[in-house]
């Protein structure tokens, strides 16, 4: 990556850089001999968890996808955000968030409906990053609409969490995505116990 691709993403958030993903999930399929098409998964942290919200809304060729901490409506990010006032708007999605079409348009949320992969959505509840709400408003919409979602929240965890969060934390979230993709590009079942993994009663 160089300059002029940071310059073409700017305030294009999901445009380039998520046909840059496409690309290269194109090139492993056609030249690696042990790819499967119907088995490919995606998961992302943070801006990988907004990548993968935005993913499962544009295409259909992953077939489970684990979310984390992510984002799904850019003018909610931006009000409450540790860094939304001027991280969104200067860097990412563009000035005026109240007139900007971007803050909607490149939200997952607002492309719910053409979601048909299974979906875990993985966050912690003391993330002021990347907020609680972004991940709680796209589970409801999504089931809202029928589709195959699953959420788990970390009472504890801060935006970090997959680096910093307690052993037994990492054990579970751990647990969590891999689980989820065995029993969905593997096992080919369906439901999963979100709960029952972490832990709650």
């Amino acid at each position: 990556y160089d300059e002029d691709f940071a310059s073409r993403v700017l305030k294009r958030t999901g445009r380039e850089d998520f046909q840059d993903i496409i690309h290269g999930v194109g090139h492993f399929l056609e030249n690696e001999a042990q790819a499967d098409e119907n088995r490919v998964g995606i998961t992302g942290i943070s801006y990988g968890g907004f990548m993968t919200n935005w993913a499962v809304t544009q295409t259909d060729l992953f077939k489970a996808a684990v979310s984390e901490n992510g984002i799904s409506y850019w003018l909610t990010s931006y009000a409450f955000s540790d860094i939304g006032l001027w991280f969104d708007e200067e860097e990412l999605i563009g000035e005026d968030p109240l007139e900007n079409e971007n803050y909607r348009e490149l939200s997952p949320l607002f492309h719910a409906e053409k979601v048909t992969t299974p979906l875990l959505i993985i966050h912690s509840r003391q993330d002021y990053r990347c907020p609680l709400d972004q991940s709680v408003m796209f589970y409801h919409m999504l089931k809202k609409l029928g589709k195959e979602a699953y959420i788990a929240v970390f009472k504890k965890g801060a935006h970090g969490h997959s680096r910093q969060g307690s052993p037994k934390h990492r054990s579970k979230r751990y647990k969590l995505f891999t689980n989820f993709f065995k029993r969905k590009l593997v096992d080919e079942k369906e439901g999963f116990p979100a709960e029952e993994i972490l832990g709650k009663k």
